[in-house]
Order: structure tokens, then sequence, then C-alpha cells
């Protein structure tokens, strides 16, 4: 069985999990970089996603957390946006939807973030690492959730920081602070308990480290640390030796470029195996430890691109957890549905030729959202959902030349959902009439003139869909009103825009 596809745009930057409406079933957060966006999908609770929220952040946004700043037992959001040197900080409305965010400077080139109770006042603190400034910011929470910086707003680190993480490493009751540095590994910082920290101790990791987690990986009682190393393609283990100490790093051999980890008992033996998303190598692999207490490479999760992370979480609600991977250059994420042992289904994506536009709405009348998707072969496709959020394309249904913009809605009146698309080389519309069994009528066109966007709406209030058409080189928007059966007259020209876009 496939995957689910997630498709998303504007290029993925980060990917979380968490329950932010409440229901009991894990959503997925990713950040979008294209549109400085943060989004959230609910979960169904069959491993696939209902449709996004989408709220403004700052510039580059590339890492995101979910967490609790207000204590209202609604999960918030925090953004990293490296762009900007900046987070953003979003207290959840605990229905799947997010406030306005409020925005703190942190250091250059934020990286990672994480949060916990730092000091004794009960509000969750934040810590900020940042490659381009050496540091790692801290910001202590208040009752309403908003942040200000700690008394040491800036905890310096040897190089620059890729990844941040706190935990009691020490057992002594305090948080800690765990910083992975580009040039001198793991930089351990014991906490005093008021939002400040001592100096730091620093382990060796392997080439370029990109992210850490905490766990207690051997069962001994003690945290432990694993790494993920993008420049000598392996994960490090660090052993935790009691009080804050650890042991000389064992090294396991990665695919190509790891980027990412995720920690949970992906085969139920009661201990935590890893999870770790190789970008070169296109897949993620499951570290499972053996009886002998060695970690082995057990199953690779084949991704249709390069994933730039990982995250678990029983998104389809079998028991067991699943793994849902991003890749940044195809703007998706993939959903794998695992079984409890360690393994998980491959990857079988739905295969459309030179994709150029998507929209989606219901096609073939059944439960589940289905997908409309313009090509560059100068076809639209049908991807039918079978409920359970996998796809079927359909054949392809002819258009004018390169169509690169997609709308669906009704523009006779019956139920179908019929579609529209923009025919850039071609200057025309192609209006495709929905037969509401995921099929369509041969394409009508019309004349439109560089047209780049449209929309279907009643403009004239006669209770007929319109087409309205933007026209980049036209300066334009035409207007072409809809007769009711699914024609449409010719376009009006209104010449009052500057080179719109869509």
């Amino acid at each position: 069985m496939p995957p689910t596809l997630v498709a998303d745009g504007g290029y993925l930057g980060a990917l979380a999990t968490a329950d932010v409406n409440g229901d009991g079933l894990p959503d997925l957060l990713t950040t979008r970089k294209g549109d400085r966006t943060v989004v959230i999908r609910v979960g169904l609770g069959n491993g696939t996603f209902a449709s996004a929220f989408v709220t403004a952040v700052g510039a580059e946004p590339t890492y995101v957390i979910a967490t609790m700043l207000n204590n209202d037992n609604t999960p918030d959001v925090i953004v990293a946006n490296q762009g900007a040197d900046t987070i953003s900080a979003l207290l959840g409305n605990g229905d799947g939807t997010l406030q306005g965010a409020a925005t703190y400077t942190v250091g250059s080139h934020p990286t990672g973030v994480a949060s916990g109770r730092l000091d004794a006042d009960g509000y969750t603190d934040v810590v900020v690492s940042s490659d381009g400034s050496n540091n790692v910011a801290v910001l202590l929470g208040s009752a309403s959730g908003s942040l200000t910086p700690a008394a040491q707003p800036f905890v310096t680190t040897t190089s620059g920081a890729s990844s941040v993480a706190l935990a009691d490493v020490d057992q002594d009751g305090l948080l800690d602070l765990l910083a992975l540095c580009a040039t001198s590994g793991l930089n351990v910082y014991r906490g005093n308990g008021d939002g400040s920290f001592r100096a730091p101790m620093a382990y060796a990791a392997d080439a370029a480290p990109q992210a850490l987690a905490v766990q207690d990986f051997n069962g001994d009682g003690r945290p432990d640390v694993s790494i993920v190393n993008s420049g000598s393609n392996d994960v490090s283990l660090l052993f935790g030796l009691g009080g804050g100490i650890f042991s000389a790093p064992v090294h396991y051999p990665a695919g190509l470029n790891p980027l990412g980890l995720a920690v949970g008992d992906l085969n139920g033996d009661g201990t935590p195996d890893l999870a770790v998303a190789n970008s070169g190598s296109s897949n993620a692999a499951v570290y499972l430890r053996d009886a002998a207490g060695q970690w082995l490479a057990m199953e690779h999760m084949q991704a249709s691109f390069g994933p730039s992370g990982v995250a678990a979480a029983d998104f389809n609600l079998d028991g067991s957890l699943d793994a849902a991977l991003p890749s940044r250059s195809s703007n998706r994420v993939e959903v794998f549905s695992g079984d409890g042992h360690g393994n998980f289904t491959a990857a079988a994506g739905v295969s459309v030729a030179a994709p150029l536009a998507v929209a989606a709405a219901e096609f073939n009348g059944l439960p589940g959202t289905d997908l409309a998707v313009s090509s560059d072969s100068n076809q639209v496709f049908i991807l039918s959902n079978d409920g359970n959020g996998y796809f079927a394309a359909s054949a392809g249904y002819p258009t004018g030349a390169t169509p690169t913009n997609i709308v669906a809605g009704r523009i006779d009146s019956d139920a179908a959902v019929d579609v529209v698309v923009c025919n850039s080389r071609g200057d025309s519309i192609s209006v495709l009439l929905g037969r509401g069994d995921a099929t369509l009528q041969p394409a009508t066109n019309y004349a439109a003139p560089d047209c780049v966007g449209a929309a279907i709406v009643d403009l004239n209030r006669d209770g007929h869909a319109d087409v309205a058409v933007a026209s980049f080189g036209g300066g334009s928007v035409d207007v072409l009103l809809g007769n009711g059966d699914g024609t449409l007259q010719p376009a009006v020209h209104n010449a009052f825009v500057t080179q719109p876009t869509a």
C-alpha cells in the first residue's frame, strides 16, 4: 500500500506532530519557506489529513515545535525564522487554528528550538540555537504566553549551533542545555534552575552534525544522546554515564546526507528505536536494537524525493507508530504506515506527467477529497481518493497549451464539480465539465490572452457561475459570464491591473 501523499507548496522547511485540536489524534505541522507560513493539517485518525490551516510567520521558517506557552492545556507553536533572525510564537485556539504570531529577536540564522521549564515560576521557557552568531538565545515564559530575554539572554557556543535540546542529563531535577555545534560536536551546559547555565562540556560527534535527540536508549536509567551527521553519513550514540557525563561516541552507518531523526518504539518491544531521514538516499532508515545492544538499520522507507526530516506518530490509530517524511524538493509529505514490528509500507506514489498545478474537490461523490492536476503534457488528470487518503489517477483530458493554473467549481447547474484551466501558452482557458464520477467531459476552449489565473464566481448575481481571468500581458481582468448550462459568453476586457500574476 502506498504512503499517504500530503501535497504542500512553497518549499517545505520543517515538520512536527502534535494534537493541536484536542481530539486525541496526531496532527501535522509544517513550515513553508515560499510564503512564510506555518501549516496545520488536522489528522483524521486513518492516516490521512484534513485541509490546511495556514498562519503567517517570518522569513524562511525552517524549524517548528509544538509546546504549551500559556498553560491553558492547548498546544501552541513556535517557529524559527532563519531569514529574519527571529522566532514566531503562535498561541493555539484549541481547534487546530492559531492566533497571530508574536515575534522575538534571537541570534543570527536560527536553526532549532526547544522548550521546557528552566526556572521555578511554572511557565514554559524557550531556547533557540543559531549557526550565524555562535550562541543559543534563552527566553523566559510568562502566564500570558509572552516571552522575555533571560538575565543571561545568550549562551555562547564554540561554533555555529545546528540543533538544541533541553533535558535533565545530570538527573538533579533541573533542565540542562544541549547544543550541537559544527566544529566541537555536542556541548552540554548544566542548568542552574534560574534560566542560566554553567560552562559547557564538549563531546565529539562526527562531521557536520545536524540534529540530536535525548532518550535512555540502553535502558540503564540514564539519558543518552543520538546525533545524525550529514558530513560523515552516520549516526552517533553517546551513552550517559551519570552526572551529565557521556561516553565517547559510537558511530553507526546511515544513508547519504542524513538530516533528521525521530525517536519512538517502532517495533513494540517497549524500548526506544530510531528513524533517520537520509536526504541523499531518498529514504528513512529504522534502527532497532538487537539482543547484544547493537543498533542495526533494519528497514528503509523509500521516499519519492530526499526527505529533510522525519516524525513518528500513530496517524491511523492502529496502535503502531507511523512515519511522516517531508520533502523540500517535492513540496509534499509522505506518510508511511507502521505494522508495530519495525516494518513500514513501501512507497508507491501516484504518477502524473509533469504536474503544474493542483486543485482539491470531490469529483467522484464519495467521502474524501479528490485532486485535479494540470500537466505540462497539456492535460488534466483526476486523482480519485479511495476514502483512506490513497489516490488513483485517471486518464488525461486534453487542454490548451501549458495549463499553468487550475480551479475547481460548478459552472453548470448540476451537482458535479467542473474544472477550469488557464493555458498560458494557448491564450485561452479550457472548461471541462464534471460527470460526478471522477470523469470529465471534453474541454471547451475560450479565448483568454496571456491567462495566468482564474476564479469561478457569480459576478452579476444572476445565479449562474461566471469566470474571471487574469491576463498578465494585457494588464487586465477578463470576465466570461456564464449561461448556467456550462457554456460561457465571450470575454469582457477590464484594463485596470498592471501585469497581474494570479
